[in-house]
């Protein structure tokens, strides 16, 4: 791997590995460089170890002296986001200084802010969780394999790790291909799609590295947009803010459909809607040129702090999931909110049965990431073609040969529809309409 994720240390040979197995007496690389980075000149584990090689009192790192020599106990105390930490180094949960990597951990607090002893079962949580929602695919079909919450399977992946949709990731092309599949069918379908099912659709391409504003010729963000107007006096603020991860244009009466949407106390599971209305108007004020009251959105944020029970949650799981990720806006959990608590809660409620839902939201939150998140800016390369996804799904190997299949109505076709297919060489008609069938119930 080129890149390892921040609760990794990248090995030598270039394997990624948790941060806790550095330094365990272990070697998980391979190549021991796992090892080698610990205690080069035997300093003891209350020793800090300079750069230079000297062992200096661990109380006197980041006290504000050069102790070591070298400057190396002082000069990753308080850095920016653009400087690296030293091989061997992790960041701090604040982002602002570096400590070797084999403290994580160990019982003593290192960095200032936030602790990097808090939570330290998550980088393995997050790994068994990414683990298990890989093993949501199911074996043998071809055609239905992440199942019918696959767009949801698509975003808390993506939120896990960046590179799940990156060039020549398999389990990317999978998803990316029964997405596509999926969708097909579901727009096809008389059963005319629920909003929030089309929002899902519309977060799930962004991740896939796919245009939902031009899916087989349909528009998605346009379709969506037309609902939101049309309608009444409640608009679900997940619509608002899939329009914004989006990019469409915000307007003034997208904030005030969002403040509505927060101050609706007789609506069910009214704190969720809340944490997704304050995400809605961050979105709204950091990618548009709306204007949002900052005020009001501090004062929202400070209220959702105030619905924490004492053992760290709020309300329950997946309330708990939800507005933490909405206090990660402007890092608001730093003060007023226990986010030890409320990330002991998450990890330890993932240890258990789990559903998919309870899953899809708490991922994020172990990776300090939120449905803000949800974006097409890690895509590299012009979005896959739907006819590209779709193919692969069908698993055509061999020779082949493209064909066009089309069904219309009336003599002058007023109303048709055409599918490009590849086909093996000598299938029949037969094939065909077996292929077609499988995207559209209607052609059955």
């Amino acid at each position: 791997s080129s890149q390892c994720e921040s609760y990794q240390f990248k090995c030598s040979n270039g394997r990624c590995i948790l941060n806790i197995h550095v330094c365990n007496g272990n070697d998980n690389c391979g190549d021991n460089s796992d090892e080698q980075v610990c205690y080069l000149h035997n300093c003891s584990p209350i020793s800090f170890q300079c750069l230079n090689g000297k062992c200096i009192s661990r109380v006197w790192f980041c006290n504000g002296y050069n102790n070591c020599g070298d400057n190396s106990d002082k000069q990753y105390c308080n850095i920016s986001s653009s400087v690296q930490c030293p091989p061997g180094w992790i960041r701090c949960p604040n982002g602002h200084r570096c400590i070797p990597s084999h403290w994580l951990c160990d019982g003593w607090h290192d960095c200032d802010e936030i602790s990097e002893e808090t939570n330290c079962e998550s980088p393995v949580v997050k790994a068994e969780l990414k683990s298990w929602f890989l093993r949501r695919k199911k074996p043998g079909s071809r055609t239905d394999r992440w199942g019918f919450q696959v767009h949801r399977i698509a975003v808390a992946l993506h939120l896990a790790d960046n590179s799940t949709f990156g060039p020549g990731n398999s389990t990317g092309e999978e998803i990316r291909s029964q997405l596509t599949m999926q969708l097909l069918h579901r727009l096809a379908k008389d059963k005319r799609m629920s909003s929030q099912e089309l929002a899902l659709y519309i977060h799930a391409l962004l991740v896939a590295c796919m245009d939902p504003r031009d899916f087989y010729s349909d528009n998605l963000i346009q379709e969506l947009r037309r609902r939101v107007e049309a309608s009444g006096n409640y608009t679900n603020p997940f619509l608002i803010l899939a329009l914004c991860n989006a990019g469409d244009t915000m307007t003034a009466r997208d904030v005030d459909r969002v403040t509505a949407a927060y101050d609706s106390q007789h609506r069910p599971f009214w704190t969720d809607s809340q944490a997704l209305a304050i995400m809605a108007l961050s979105c709204i004020s950091s990618r548009s040129s709306v204007s949002v009251d900052e005020r009001t959105l501090r004062d929202m944020l400070q209220e959702l702090k105030r619905r924490q029970f004492r053992n760290g949650t709020v309300d329950n799981f997946r309330t708990t999931a939800l507005v933490t990720q909405a206090l990660f806006i402007h890092d608001s959990y730093k003060k007023d909110f226990d986010l030890e608590s409320a990330m002991k809660v998450l990890a330890d409620g993932l240890n258990g049965s789990k559903s998919l839902l309870d899953a899809y939201y708490a991922l994020p939150v172990l990776n300090r990431k939120s449905l803000l998140n949800v974006t097409s800016g890690h895509c590299r390369r012009e979005p896959v073609a739907e006819e590209e996804a779709l193919q692969k799904v069908l698993d055509v190997t061999g020779e082949t040969m493209t064909v066009h299949y089309s069904v219309w109505m009336g003599d002058e076709i007023n109303v048709g529809r055409t599918w490009r297919l590849r086909m093996k060489v000598n299938s029949t008609i037969y094939n065909a309409i077996e292929t077609v069938a499988k995207i559209d119930n209607r052609q059955k």
